[in-house]
């Protein structure tokens, strides 16, 4: 009788601990990623732009276009507060705050660095993420490994599509 009582209780311990861990990933959605580097091309208040983001959650954020040819080599980085404008060997620094929170640099700093600190809002589609950033509504989606894949910010003419993203550094 203890034997059948403690086959039993193994059986039932055994089916909990396959239920609890081996399905509890199965299907779910992966954490936004913070830590990258990706292309993107889109639009921003009729601007066609192309260009690549690298964004960290330690604060760094770097933009660099690549079109239209008038923002060609256009570089802005941020470290904590700090922001550096480059371009054709010119380079300059200020406060962040010296850039209106709707310019597309500013947008996607603090897009990224919303999504870094969890200040979020889970959409109605698949890895779909709803922010406000500066007072703009935005909705970022995730591919399913959790890197960007479009940023939407439909108030300012904002559609962007992410695409090569990768981890930061490589």
């Amino acid at each position: 009788m203890v034997a059948k009582v403690l086959k039993l209780l193994c059986v039932f311990f055994s089916v909990v601990t396959v239920l609890c861990c081996g399905c509890g990933r199965h299907g779910a959605k992966a954490a936004p990623v913070t830590d990258f580097t990706a292309s993107f091309q889109g639009e921003y208040r009729g601007l066609e732009l192309e260009g690549e983001l690298s964004g960290s959650r330690r604060g760094l954020c770097s933009v660099t276009f690549s079109r239209p040819p008038s923002l060609c080599d256009a570089r802005f980085s941020y470290r904590d507060s700090s922001l550096t404008f480059g371009c054709k060997g010119f380079s300059a620094s200020a406060d962040e705050a010296c850039l209106p929170p709707d310019s597309l640099p500013a947008l996607l700093r603090g897009v990224f660095r919303a999504v870094a600190a969890g200040d979020y809002r889970q959409g109605s589609g698949k890895n779909e993420l709803l922010l406000r950033v500066g007072g703009i509504d935005c909705v970022l989606t995730c591919d399913s490994a959790g890197y960007p894949k479009t940023l939407l910010a439909p108030d300012l003419g904002c559609t962007l599509t992410f695409c090569h993203a990768a981890p930061l550094g490589e």
